[in-house]
């Protein structure tokens, strides 16, 4: 904290050496570190799970993993779900046609970088 504190009190000394003293400028600083302090916990807490829907355009789908309740099975991607779930229709699983909904292998190059 005090290093962010001495960063934002240099910059604001470039502008305005009184400045950088000064009660508002304190509340300020205090504020930006405040926001992206939350900014920053907002962004992790949006983590996505899988889980099975039985529905023909979307055998498993994705909702936020805080709305989980705590009987409901998740899985960690869209290839687990359908490997554990639907072995027996895994393309047609891992290729989904509902909008909004990325294939297994497209999931799989979001989150590692892929080539064709």
């Amino acid at each position: 904290m005090d290093e962010g504190n001495n960063i934002m009190t240099s910059s604001l000394s470039r502008y305005s050496p009184k400045a950088a003293h000064h009660p508002a400028a304190f509340k300020i600083k205090y504020l930006l570190l405040l926001l992206l302090t939350i900014t920053t916990t907002t962004i992790h807490a949006q983590e996505f799970l899988w889980y099975v829907t039985w529905e023909s355009a979307s055998l498993c789908n994705k909702k936020v993993a805080t709305d989980f309740q705590s009987w409901e099975q998740s899985y960690t991607s869209l290839q687990t779900c359908c490997e554990e779930k639907f072995s027996y229709d895994y393309d047609n699983c891992c290729n989904p046609t509902a909008p909004g909904l990325a294939s297994c292998f497209e999931e799989a190059c979001i989150v590692r970088t892929c080539s064709n």
